[in-house]
């Protein structure tokens, strides 16, 4: 691989960093538009697992082989151009949410409105059970959407499946990894770790190692489910993101009585909208 194909995989990862941080475009999504989804799943399911036990059982020739085959010309400038990106962005958003969290709510509002028409223009058949689905999931997070605002909920262990979670939504394209941290209540505490990392070590660590075990513990299921259940899991998933709209609502509401011009919000979401169109529509890099 010539450095020319290295620098595009670093250009792709920045920008799945940046879908991956900001909720409402999916890091999938962008993943597949740049061409590189295919060989990310592929590259993934190929990596052995059993290293570490051929080391252990000191089979080195095994061990060596499995880790010779890794696509390393892939995952490296792609894996450094999406961390460069997410700590980046990362502290963006935390400045953002602090100095004008109403506009900046606006914005994510925008961003999943729009995410959530593309992925209901996914679904082709429309049938009773795909329509009870996407049901199910509007109520999901429109209840869990206001729960978040109740509860203060905080841990490591939130932090593992935040990172369970955000590697899931990038195997999936059209969900945002950001959305979901966001209808859980942990979007502002991961944006503020990861802007911060380098004092929140243990956090990061607990926080990748949920994101690690999601990578190799998921991607099938996701392969059989889209295979299998294409239009039903879409449905779901579209049910979903409509519902998690409930979330930067009461966001806004909680501010917007402090006469914030109601104008610059409208721009602001249209702002959103408009850049999750671009994004997705762009089908080059």
């Amino acid at each position: 691989m010539g450095k020319k194909e290295r620098l595009k995989l670093f250009f792709k990862g920045i920008l799945i960093g940046i879908a991956q941080t900001i909720p409402g475009i999916s890091g999938g999504t962008i993943a597949f538009i740049t061409g590189i989804y295919e060989r990310l799943i592929c590259s993934i399911d190929a990596i052995d697992l059993k290293i570490p036990f051929y080391i252990l059982r000191a089979d080195f020739e095994k061990a060596k082989k499995g880790i010779k085959d890794i696509d390393y010309g892939f995952f490296i400038p792609l894996g450094i151009g999406t961390a460069v990106s997410i700590i980046s962005v990362a502290n963006l958003m935390v400045f953002a949410i602090n100095q004008w969290k109403a506009i900046t709510f606006s914005f994510f509002f925008g961003l999943i409105l729009a995410s959530a028409i593309k992925i209901f223009l996914k679904v082709s058949k429309y049938s009773l059970k795909n329509s009870i689905l996407g049901l199910v999931g509007f109520f999901i997070t429109f209840f869990f959407s206001g729960l978040t605002q109740t509860f203060n909920l905080q841990g490591l262990h939130l932090l593992f499946i935040s990172g369970f979670i955000s590697v899931l939504a990038l195997m999936l394209p059209g969900i945002s990894g950001s959305l979901l941290l966001l209808i859980m209540g942990q979007y502002e505490t991961v944006m503020d770790i990861v802007s911060n990392f380098h004092n929140n070590i243990v956090e990061i660590l607990v926080f990748i190692s949920g994101g690690v075990l999601s990578l190799f513990s998921i991607v099938k299921l996701l392969s059989f489910l889209f295979d299998r259940f294409e239009q039903s899991t879409i449905a779901f998933l579209t049910g979903l993101v409509f519902g998690s709209l409930r979330l930067p609502y009461i966001e806004i509401m909680n501010v917007v009585h402090t006469g914030l011009n109601p104008y610059l919000m409208f721009l602001s979401a249209l702002t959103g909208a408009v850049l999750v169109y671009f994004l997705e529509n762009s089908y080059s890099v």
